[in-house]
């Protein structure tokens, strides 16, 4: 009777182990699996996003492309009377200039 007892223990034993054993493999399994599906995800997600948005990229440069030639188009006439506000400015100042210098050697 004793020897049934110690050989039911050496089993419980030995399934316990057996068991501690395969939990440990199939954790390591399944952690595998599930990093490779997720890298894969990741992959295809990242797959799909450039051709989706890979599109509307290129739409966006070419409104970019239009709208910005139209502002340029637009600011153009302010930049051109703006320079000739300046270029007027810059003749008004050497006149200023030349007068008060006059009155200057005038006055010493």
């Amino acid at each position: 009777m004793a020897y049934l007892g110690i050989g039911f223990c050496a089993g419980v034993l030995v399934c316990v182990i057996l068991a501690k054993s395969g939990v440990l493999l199939f954790s390591k399994k399944l952690k595998t699996l599930s990093n490779e599906a997720l890298f894969d995800n990741s992959a295809r997600f990242m797959e799909l996003a450039d051709k989706y948005f890979s599109s509307y990229v290129k739409e966006a440069r070419k409104d970019y492309d239009i709208k910005g030639n139209e502002i340029l188009r637009t600011i153009d006439h302010v930049r051109k009377t703006l320079d000739k506000y300046e270029t007027h400015l810059n003749i008004m100042e050497k006149d200023r200039e030349n007068a008060y210098g006059s009155i200057t050697e005038k006055l010493l």
